[in-house]
């Protein structure tokens, strides 16, 4: 079972990677950040706006396993959805 501690958005103070694509973003980015406690064990992530977006329009998403590294990435939408949220730049 895993608790959820804390889930919102942050503009970062340092570099952060997303969790669900792998991209690296620079300090100043907002990410959403999500700090869990899973059997003890306490985990942060931090989620950009284009995961974050795939993964609403796909509420089955995130199973008991949870979602593994860069496994949103592999979603056919991903793309689009990053290419309306972002533009052509990333």
């Amino acid at each position: 079972m895993t608790d959820l501690l804390e889930n919102r958005i942050v503009t970062t103070r340092k570099e952060h990677f997303c969790w669900g694509c792998g991209r690296d973003f620079p300090s100043g980015a907002e990410l959403k950040v999500r700090v869990e406690v899973d059997q003890g064990e306490i985990a942060r992530t931090y989620w950009c706006a284009v995961c974050e977006e795939v993964i609403d329009g796909w509420p089955t998403f995130y199973t008991e396993d949870g979602v593994g590294y860069g496994e949103v990435r592999i979603d056919e939408d991903w793309e689009s959805f990053r290419k309306a949220l972002e533009g052509e730049q990333r």
